[in-house]
């Protein structure tokens, strides 16, 4: 089994450096461009099944991939981005001017309507087993966002569920990949974004 996971394109938001969760915007320019990029690799990666979070950026990311790869969308809400609540759609800046947050400070309930670590983790991690039973014997494909991307990696892993890992942050349309290994999953790759080259885009 390999889950191949793919960060969206680059967003609106992306571009505009904002934090957007739940927020539903579209790919930018650059980020459909991205996302053709990514469907010509994936098109022969041998996937059966091509699931997508439902949000805008990583649905129209993944309609990209369905084109070259002859696969139906499959959309599951449990590879949402973390719910940011009131801070969706301002800047970092602007959240920390507003809500005085620092790093730790997410998932403690200093942001009216945010998530919470501990509901993002359970509903991230349990999509993901999921869809990680179906598959263990071919090959899926998932676009999702950069925080479900790095939760899984921490999960994977074994890391604590309040872990911050530099590493694990994904870049826009970037693979990571897990794997079976006898009877647990592994991470078989991480932040692979070798068919960017040439292309605008910020790392994060």
């Amino acid at each position: 089994m390999t889950l191949l996971f793919v960060r969206h394109g680059e967003s609106e938001g992306n571009a505009r450096r904002i934090m957007q969760g739940w927020l539903d915007l579209p790919l930018s320019d650059v980020g459909h461009r991205q996302a053709e990029a990514v469907a010509r690799r994936l098109a022969r990666a041998g996937a059966t099944r091509l699931y997508a979070s439902p949000l805008r950026r990583a649905w129209q990311t993944a309609e990209r991939i369905g084109e070259a790869t002859g696969l139906p969308l499959e959309p599951v809400a449990g590879f949402r981005e973390y719910g940011y609540g009131a801070v969706e759609g301002l800047t970092w800046d602007d959240a920390v001017a507003r809500f005085g947050l620092t790093t730790g400070d997410w998932g403690s309930g200093k942001v009216p309507g945010e998530e919470g670590s501990s509901a993002f983790h359970a509903r991230v991690t349990a999509a993901f087993e999921e869809v990680a039973e179906r598959h263990r014997d071919d090959v899926a494909i998932v676009v999702a966002h950069g925080g479900t991307i790095a939760r899984l990696v921490v999960h994977v892993l074994g890391a604590p569920i309040v872990a911050y890992l530099p590493f694990a942050t994904p870049r826009n349309v970037s693979i990571t990949a897990f794997a079976w290994d006898r009877d647990r999953v592994v991470l078989a790759g991480l932040n692979d974004a070798c068919q960017l080259e040439g292309i605008t885009a910020p790392v994060d």
